[in-house]
């Protein structure tokens, strides 16, 4: 049974892999750019780069993909820009945690 169950969590790798892989992609490609979304639409070209720059989307694709691998990991996924806040912080409030 342990051999089993070993043996589907290995299994389970590539296609974890596979997920983040794709999520990875859609979020740079389908989603556009989101510096501009967060500047809005009267933002000088000064303001866009430094929000590109916070959010490392200035770096090359291995280093985002890292960087994403990373958060998902470590369950870090970034400041809730309304609120000022950690999300992991936002996200335990909802699920009743604090």
């Amino acid at each position: 049974m342990f051999a089993y169950i070993l043996r589907r969590l290995w299994q389970m790798l590539p296609t974890m892999l596979g997920v983040v892989l794709l999520v990875f992609m859609l979020f740079n490609w389908v989603g556009g750019d989101p510096a501009y979304i967060l500047a809005g639409k009267m933002s000088s070209a000064e303001s866009i780069a430094n929000i590109r720059r916070q959010l490392g989307v200035d770096q090359p694709y291995y280093v985002q993909l890292w960087i994403f691998i990373q958060q998902i990991v470590t369950f870090d996924f970034g400041q809730s820009w309304p609120r000022e806040n950690p999300c992991r912080t936002s996200s335990l409030r909802v699920w009743g945690r604090r």
